[in-house]
């Protein structure tokens, strides 16, 4: 249950995937595990599947997508996920759409947007929400 408390995002998400059972296992037996980006200085993740959730909410300044970024071990996979119309910083201060600029011409690297009234998949009512505020 503290698990559940620490991390209601992603808990439940995996227990949307997995079921319950199995979620807490994963926590449980550090099958899963979450990491403050702030503890994430000299550690390397290798054969690891990392996920960066939020990360519209990064300032430039801090470089903490550099310091994520940089712990990418051999054999990992990477998926940054943000969307820069729910961030409270300016384009020009948000460390994502820095990296995309940065990082966009690198082979092993693809930056996807996506659309925001076909890709939404919260429910329909979120979609029509959404075409509301910015349709």
């Amino acid at each position: 249950e503290k698990v559940r408390e620490l991390y209601n995002g992603l808990y439940h998400n995996l227990e949307f995937i997995v079921g319950y059972q199995a979620a807490n296992e994963y926590f449980e037996k550090g099958i899963v595990e979450t990491v403050v980006l702030s503890n994430m200085r000299g550690s390397s993740f290798s054969s690891s599947f990392l996920v960066l959730d939020e990360a519209s909410l990064l300032h430039v300044e801090g470089n903490i997508m550099k310091l994520f970024l940089t712990r990418i071990g051999k054999n990992s996979k990477v998926v940054i996920l943000g969307d820069r119309r729910q961030s409270t910083l300016d384009p020009n201060d948000m460390d994502m759409l820095d990296a995309m600029n940065r990082l966009h011409d690198i082979d092993e690297i693809a930056c996807v947007e996506m659309d925001d009234f076909v890709d939404v998949q919260r429910s329909e009512i979120v979609r029509k929400i959404l075409q509301k505020y910015e349709g």
